[in-house]
């Protein structure tokens, strides 16, 4: 989870489905190695000659061999939390605006759906990202399997997966239910943001043949009309200058769309009152 990089929402989950698979096989593999070692070294216990035949007390080969087994549990809870804290970390609600300390996870596109401003990916297909996110760390442990008590059981399929043990810590369900409302924080913040944009819902809202009619119907002089027409490029000027990003927690909300469809709606403002123009002045001369 590089802090100086941000993710579009089908990049986040490509990229953790496929470390998640990768980091569990390798656990898995590490487990297995060391299972077999240990018993590798019970086993040399039992057969290393000594001096004075002295068997090796059944008990204590099983205490070693439980005391192994914890620790490796206990390495791949350690694992699972500091996947889920680290996730959690990155999440963290960093600086507003266009400043930020790590760099926001998710690039997010703030579009004009008329008639509405909305963002693409929404928050709630956000929030449903990062939940299977955690679901699949929480499924690595499906995977990798406890040891044999007693050194034994060595057929996998008979064996249980740590996913039980570790879905039962405390730690590990916190931290699940916090990441279940992870964009929860953000949902009045973004809200106003999207709300400061509907400033401009006149244009798409308001009809603009009538807009010329009622205009025209007051007789105006061409100062009017000219003053009509910089009114919009005004606007135009006033969208441009809408920062390129806007930064709310995680998000990092990229006004590159929004801005070029508010451009666009204000320019055919003005492209209707020039080609009316255009064609009344057409009619006078013919």
């Amino acid at each position: 989870l590089p802090s100086d990089q941000s993710f579009t929402l089908e990049q986040f989950v490509m990229l953790q489905e496929k470390t998640t698979k990768t980091k569990t096989a390798m656990l898995d593999s590490k487990n297995q190695e060391v299972e077999r070692a240990i018993s590798d070294v019970i086993h040399l216990l039992k057969t290393f000659p000594l001096e004075t035949p002295t068997p090796l007390d059944k008990e204590a080969t099983e205490t070693l061999w439980a005391h192994y087994a914890k620790l490796m549990y206990l390495s791949v809870l350690r694992c699972t939390k500091q996947s889920f804290f680290a996730l959690k970390k990155r999440l963290k609600t960093s600086a507003g605006g266009f400043l930020y300390i790590d760099r926001p996870f998710f690039d997010v596109d703030i579009e004009l759906s008329v008639p509405l401003v909305t963002m693409n990916p929404s928050l709630d297909e956000i929030q449903a990202a990062i939940n299977r996110c955690a679901l699949n760390i929480l499924r690595c442990s499906k995977s990798i399997f406890q040891w044999a008590k007693g050194n034994g059981m060595r057929d996998r399929s008979q064996r249980q997966a740590y996913h039980h043990l570790i879905g039962q810590d405390y730690q590990i369900v916190a931290v699940c239910l916090m990441l279940t409302g992870a964009v929860e924080g953000t949902k009045k913040q973004v809200h106003e943001y999207l709300q400061a944009f509907m400033q401009y819902d006149y244009l798409w809202k308001e009809n603009k043949q009538e807009a010329y009619d009622t205009l025209m119907k007051s007789n105006p002089d061409l100062d009017t009309i000219d003053m009509e027409l910089q009114k919009y490029s005004d606007i135009e000027a006033k969208i441009n200058n809408i920062p390129p990003v806007h930064n709310i927690g995680c998000l990092s909300l990229e006004t590159g769309p929004l801005k070029n469809s508010l451009r666009t709606e204000a320019t055919m403002w003005k492209v209707q009152y020039t080609s009316n123009m255009h064609k009344e002045a057409v009619r006078e001369l013919e």
